[in-house]
């Protein structure tokens, strides 16, 4: 049973692994480097300021949201809904497919024993109200 268990994470993982590797590779042959280099020297330091300033003013936003949202259907702590947030970040920078926002679910319903499915009308909110404030930027 362990084994037939590291057997599927094993392919799991390698499959993550090329759709990343092939991406990047379609990605690099579809760029021209030298715009994208003369693009980057052209930003200011204050531009880089300003918005490692506004990300991480988004990312405390997005973590309070979530709060809110949690805590309308179940009680949970701050905390374990930094942890959530980040968890579903970190995946979501290695896997495709938004696979970070399912680990999300599974953890939620791990963590502090919350349906998966109000887990997911929670995180499908979320992402309603993410498409709500880009058409509103748009």
């Amino acid at each position: 049973m362990k084994r037939l268990e590291f057997l599927r994470k094993f392919i799991l993982g390698v499959t993550a692994i090329l759709l990343s590797i092939l991406s990047i590779n379609w990605i690099s042959q579809n760029t021209n480097w030298f715009i994208t280099l003369e693009a980057i020297k052209s930003i200011s330091s204050f531009d880089i300021f300003f918005l490692v300033i506004l990300y991480i003013s988004s990312f405390i936003l997005k973590i309070l949201r979530f709060n809110f949202l949690q805590n309308c259907l179940h009680k949970s702590d701050i905390k374990t809904n930094i942890e959530t947030i980040c968890i579903g970040y970190f995946v979501n920078l290695f896997l495709p497919l938004r696979l970070g926002d399912v680990l999300r679910i599974i953890y939620i319903k791990q963590k502090i024993n919350f349906p998966a499915l109000s887990s997911f009308i929670v995180i499908s909110t979320e992402k309603f109200y993410d498409v709500l404030i880009i058409f509103f930027f748009l």
